[in-house]
């Protein structure tokens, strides 16, 4: 069983409070946030197709803040996402893992929709697992993300937190 360890607990906890200041938590859904990690997700394998490695790492960075905050908004620990997580060799090459993340993907559609939350704590837990898996590049990466975000700033949108060079005029 994996232990959440403290440079991701300090790093969840920042991340939180910067989703609480801006009202993601609160004013959006475990839906919408599902969505911007399946954003995230397709950016890390554009970045694995590219064998783009800083892109690699930015993506790992910004899926893990996704799933913090997509945690927050289903109701599940860190620790209890950890435990739940399902174990998958991917040293095998019978299973990658982007295949592993598309079936943790799965699982948290699936617990959103059925309002389980075994089955959200399994996905968000497998999919950490695969991300931690990556080490040196999960750091980084997770750092990486919360360096970029830290200041900035933005609207909710339709339950999206927009930033703002992103921003339309009249939103």
């Amino acid at each position: 069983m994996s232990q959440m360890t403290k440079f991701e607990e300090d790093y969840q906890q920042l991340v939180l409070q910067w989703a609480n200041d801006r009202n993601i938590v609160n004013g959006s859904d475990n839906i919408k946030q599902l969505l911007k990690t399946l954003t995230e997700a397709g950016e890390f394998i554009d970045a694995i197709m590219s064998e783009d490695g800083n892109e690699f790492v930015d993506a790992i960075g910004d899926q893990w803040v996704t799933l913090v905050i997509g945690m927050e908004q289903s109701g599940v620990t860190y620790q209890k996402a950890l435990d739940s997580a399902m174990c998958f060799d991917t040293s095998d090459y019978s299973l990658k893992d982007d295949t592993v993340i598309l079936y943790a993907i799965s699982c948290i559609a699936d617990g959103i929709l059925k309002g389980d939350k075994v089955l959200l704590a399994q996905g968000y837990g497998t999919y950490l697992q695969v991300l931690r898996n990556l080490k040196t590049s999960f750091t980084f990466g997770v750092a990486a993300a919360w360096n970029t975000i830290k200041d900035r700033k933005g609207k909710m949108v339709n339950g999206v937190f927009v930033k703002e060079s992103d921003l339309k005029d009249g939103q």
